[in-house]
């Protein structure tokens, strides 16, 4: 029936769950009794911004500025690319180059054992 709990805690399992019921329904009527008793609000007053032609021109520059450095770091990202593909061929050249000149017998491995492997 107590799902492997002790008397004990279930009865303070119960006593929790009352406290906080009570809790939230003081905080309850205490937001209640606040809406009432709040003063009006004072009317906001804003001032809208209007651009002027200046604005429009400074505006329209850093439009064209953040389009120059789109535009840069998608250069950028192409001569990466081709810097990439030029070094993983000349990688694999160098590997074609070092399995021409060496052979099996000069990559070997010594074991802890002592044992020779070749690879």
């Amino acid at each position: 029936m107590y799902q492997g709990k002790s008397k004990d805690q279930v009865n303070f399992s119960y006593r929790v769950c009352a406290v906080s019921m009570i809790a939230i329904i003081l905080m309850l009527i205490g937001m209640w009794i606040s809406r009432w008793t709040a003063s009006p609000a004072a009317p906001i007053t804003t001032e809208q911004w209007i651009p002027t032609e200046e604005d429009f021109i400074w505006i329209d520059s850093l439009h064209n500025q953040v389009k120059d450095i789109e535009d840069d770091v998608i250069e950028l990202n192409v001569s990466v690319n081709r810097i990439d593909r030029k070094l993983d061929n000349m990688i694999e050249e160098q590997k074609e180059e070092d399995a021409s000149i060496y052979n099996d017998e000069y990559q070997m491995w010594i074991t802890n054992e002592g044992d020779t492997i070749y690879e």
